[in-house]
């Protein structure tokens, strides 16, 4: 009698644990599918927002509020970034990401025009690197393909622009700290001469300047600049478009 009452609690406690994780389970999907819809709705709603708008002024405030007394060295490292769009939730832990840029991002800003600018005022080689693979432009991987393994489809469409014009420019030489090996990579010169960045820590010889963007209703844009990969002193710009003009803003943190 006593084990038949046993069974009958142990198999009680196991009906109640499975709807317990089923319930929560069901919760998790109910919650997750309604951040992702919420995010497409937002990256729609942004995009109508910013129909049609002109950025060129506004890539003009972004280069002038460039703090180049953090970059003194002739060579730039400028870190390019894929689109942020609203990332599909695979775990309860994964987060919807507030960062969205569909309208104003590293496409639109790092184009023939601001690279040719900031090359002739500031006097600086520009060498792109791509952030999600963590790797220059080498010249062997002149394809975006090569970096597949780095890159969704939609990330390796960000980034064609990038390569074509890069591979217009210049070829030059990275000396890596692995193996004392050499490779190739496109750039964007100032000076006509061949150029040789060392990775090496004690030697390094370049300056790196992230600049990511965030959009936001009301034709707004939050940019972040990161010098040197100093992300402890990030310092953040608000632009707003409105009366058919690009203006600084002082936002409220949300």
């Amino acid at each position: 009698m006593n084990n038949l009452i046993m069974k009958n609690i142990v198999y009680l406690l196991f009906i109640i644990i499975c709807s317990s994780l089923y319930s929560q389970t069901n919760k998790r999907k109910i919650r997750d599918s309604l951040d992702e819809e919420s995010s497409k709705n937002l990256t729609h709603q942004i995009l109508v927002d910013f129909k049609d708008l002109n950025y060129t002024k506004l890539n003009q405030k972004i280069i002038s509020d460039i703090d180049f007394n953090q970059l003194k060295n002739e060579n730039l490292v400028f870190y390019f970034s894929s689109l942020r769009r609203p990332i599909i939730l695979i775990s309860p832990h994964d987060e919807v990401s507030r960062n969205v840029n569909p309208a104003f991002n590293q496409t639109i800003f790092w184009n023939k025009k601001t690279i040719r600018f900031i090359r002739k005022k500031y006097h600086k080689n520009l060498i792109p690197f791509l952030k999600e693979a963590n790797s220059f432009l080498f010249v062997k991987n002149n394809k975006l393909e090569s970096y597949s393994g780095s890159f969704s489809s939609y990330d390796l469409n960000d980034k064609k622009k990038l390569l074509k014009l890069s591979k217009k420019r210049k070829k030059g030489l990275i000396l890596k700290t692995q193996k004392n090996s050499q490779e190739e990579f496109y750039y964007f010169p100032f000076k006509s001469k061949n150029l040789t960045i060392n990775t090496n820590k004690e030697t390094e010889n370049f300056n790196t300047l992230y600049l990511e963007f965030h959009n936001k209703l009301n034709k707004i844009v939050v940019v972040d600049f990161i010098y040197n990969l100093n992300y402890n002193n990030v310092t953040h710009k608000t632009y707003q478009y409105k009366n058919n003009n690009w203006e600084e803003v002082s936002l409220l943190k949300e």
